[in-house]
């Protein structure tokens, strides 16, 4: 990079589209507090009618990040665990694709940890009903992962759900030193109806920022070189679309500013996304829970439409620590599309 480069930054954002039994330990150990019970809900799964067999139902997600303290070191990984006794068994013809009892028909889970990556469940206590949530510590730990519902035939509409329980096997619960004080439910209601959906034209969208000075910086939360892009869609009459972003660098980012990903050789500086002005609230699920039973939602609901659609954003510049060190800028963001 030229002397007159060298004080420059350059941005490429790429976009993607992406459309138990309660088994008694060996003592009621109590040295873990958690806000538990908790429910992970899905209040309104809203099915388009030309949603193929295999696909996640847009919406259908959600991700939940539960902080347990210790006032000991458990000493070994935290369990979700089904309770009542039952078995997480594979759908059949999919790979990654899991029901269990108190399901309805024709949908199928992923469980996914908190790096994005799909679990299968493990044999514990005589069932394979247990997914394995990584190692627990002394003082803060976090329950994390997400919840995603796929079709797997014709849909049953009603609400079902099922339970599990947090616990380090033989040392601790998460919560209370009790099972029933250590559950976290996973609920959903699918809707009679079908609902006009969009398609996507535009699958990945690269966005090419321009040049720009650091002299352009004058402070943390200073802003630059606002740039403007589409996302296509082609839609159902009167669709409702809303779409998500998921930080793909950092998948349990929750802020409005997307972290640099690798090959960014420029620090100091984050992008952000923006629809009608406003930043875009990043998230790794249409619904996120962390304390309460009450999610946090990132959808921007794009009105009602028809047809083809070209639905503008920006991207832009912004500074997040004291100093930017000019560079190569690299983000990357992935969408997803729900309905109402």
């Amino acid at each position: 990079m030229s002397r007159a480069l060298s004080r420059l930054l350059k941005a490429t954002l790429l976009i993607a589209a992406a459309c138990v039994s309660t088994h008694a330990l060996s003592a009621p150990y109590s040295d873990c507090s958690a806000a538990l019970p908790l429910s992970v809900n899905l209040p309104s799964v809203s099915v388009p009618a030309n949603l193929a067999v295999g696909q996640t139902i847009p919406g259908a997600t959600a991700s939940f990040a539960i902080p347990v303290n210790c006032t000991v070191n458990p000493g070994a990984d935290w369990y979700m665990t089904t309770s009542p006794t039952a078995a997480i068994t594979l759908v059949a013809g999919f790979s990654d694709v899991y029901t269990t009892s108190g399901m309805g028909a024709g949908v199928g889970f992923r469980m996914r940890n908190a790096a994005g990556v799909v679990m299968a469940p493990i044999s514990y206590a005589g069932a394979t009903g247990t997914y394995d949530m990584g190692a627990s510590k002394l003082g803060a730990n976090v329950i994390q992962g997400t919840f995603e519902l796929v079709k797997t035939g014709t849909v049953a509409t009603g609400s079902f759900g099922f339970s599990d329980y947090a616990h380090v096997p033989s040392k601790e619960y998460a919560n209370g030193g009790a099972a029933s004080k250590s559950m976290l439910s996973f609920n959903y209601t699918v809707l009679n109806n079908s609902v006009a959906s969009c398609s996507v034209t535009t699958t990945n969208v690269a966005v090419s920022m321009p040049y720009t000075n650091t002299s352009a910086f004058k402070g943390i939360g200073t802003t630059a070189s606002a740039t403007h892009f589409d996302l296509g869609l082609q839609c159902d009459p009167n669709a409702k679309p809303a779409v998500s972003f998921t930080d793909s660098a950092s998948i349990s980012n929750q802020t409005n500013t997307l972290t640099l990903a690798p090959g960014s050789t420029a620090a100091g500086v984050g992008v952000q996304l923006l629809y009608q002005n406003v930043p875009v609230t990043f998230g790794s699920a249409s619904y996120s829970y962390t304390t309460s039973s009450t999610p946090t939602t990132t959808g921007v609901a794009l009105g009602t439409l028809s047809g083809v659609q070209n639905i503008p954003f920006q991207a832009r510049y912004i500074q997040t620590a004291a100093s930017v060190t000019p560079g190569l800028v690299k983000a990357i963001a992935t969408f997803t599309m729900n309905y109402n």
